[in-house]
């Protein structure tokens, strides 16, 4: 499926907080300060909640690049998620961000989160990233099976940006996402928790990639859960009302007490940069984090979907990326002889 780039402006991703010298751009997108090839320098950059898919990934690849001796270091930052990972990556706080496909096309052309305070510019592909998924999940005590039991009960989920997700979902089946009471702002431990205590009636957990250590795995293992699906028979409708976040499957049995398939919110999501970072330090982390892609693969499976072919055929030649692809990152890729356009 070719997905629509009506807008390509640029922005960027991570956050500098190094001692060498990464001059962080201001609030303008100034450009940052280049350094010479080999140079040390240190990003931190955004991912999302702690024991979110990004954060764990973003953790390990930081891990892996350190581990290895290079003169890049990376610092993996815990953040609110997507619409946050955008603004601070607008504002010059971050180098380079997690953020999902539909938060870039929301920021660049001011819709959804960015319906009020505006269109962002500046964002830009630097490198390959994740299918994913979010689905609802509700302890069977409460007696949730469907999204409009939802109605008047209380749905935790992280971030604002992973409620679109969910919203998705939920307009899809023809439920008014506002009958619900929203809890928002919670890391996925803490929603397992409240469910355990009764606080919290519903959440969206990570359903794919289906993770040892995961959320979804942890309420799964420690509580009689629902898993409360889209119906299969909307599958079509839906993904042509939301092309990003396309109805996935995880199979029955991927979770204990599973029992049938689990239709869930899909979504790709990819490490963006901003148009303000040189080509040279871009070049230089994309090419230490592709480098250590197998040692960061040992500590979290997720790593192995960061490669440069997955860069070119499922973000750039698809137009899911929304944004182009960072001068920096083109340079590698023409160096691997791999095609993108």
């Amino acid at each position: 499926m070719k997905f629509s780039n009506r807008r390509r402006p640029a922005i960027l991703a991570a956050l500098a907080i190094a001692s060498i010298a990464l001059t962080a751009c201001s609030a303008t997108n100034e450009p940052i300060e280049e350094l010479d090839a080999g140079t040390p320098f240190t990003w931190a950059y955004g991912t999302g909640a702690v024991g979110g898919t990004s954060y764990n990934i973003g953790a390990a690849q930081a891990e892996a690049v350190r581990a290895s001796g290079s003169h890049v270091t990376l610092i993996a930052e815990e953040t609110a998620g997507g619409p946050s990972n955008v603004t601070r990556l607008a504002n010059g706080e971050l180098q380079m961000a997690f953020i999902q496909a539909s938060e870039v096309y929301a920021g660049l052309n001011g819709t959804g989160n960015f319906e009020a305070t505006g269109a962002v510019t500046g964002l830009e592909l630097a490198w390959a990233g994740t299918e994913g998924g979010v689905g609802i999940v509700a302890p069977s005590s409460t007696g949730i099976t469907s999204y409009a039991d939802l109605c008047g009960r209380k749905l935790g989920t992280t971030s604002a940006g992973a409620k679109t997700n969910l919203d998705a979902l939920l307009t899809s089946a023809g439920v008014d996402s506002d009958c619900i009471d929203w809890q928002i702002g919670a890391t996925y431990d803490q929603m397992v928790t409240a469910m355990a205590d009764g606080t919290l009636d519903a959440a969206g957990l990570i359903g794919i990639p289906v993770a040892a250590g995961s959320a979804t795995l942890q309420a799964a293992e420690t509580m009689e859960i629902n898993f409360v699906s889209a119906d299969p028979a909307d599958k079509e409708k839906h993904d042509a009302m939301f092309p990003y976040w396309p109805l996935s499957t995880v199979p029955a049995g991927s979770f204990p007490g599973q029992t049938n398939d689990w239709l869930i919110a899909g979504f790709y999501q990819a490490l963006y940069t901003s148009s303000a970072v040189p080509e040279q330090q871009v070049y230089e982390a994309v090419k230490a984090l592709s480098e250590t892609s197998a040692a960061c693969t040992a500590i979290q499976a997720g790593c192995g979907q960061f490669t440069l072919e997955r860069t070119a055929e499922v973000f750039l030649k698809t137009g899911i990326a929304i944004a182009p692809p960072h001068a920096g990152l083109v340079r590698l890729l023409e160096e691997a002889g791999i095609d993108y356009k």
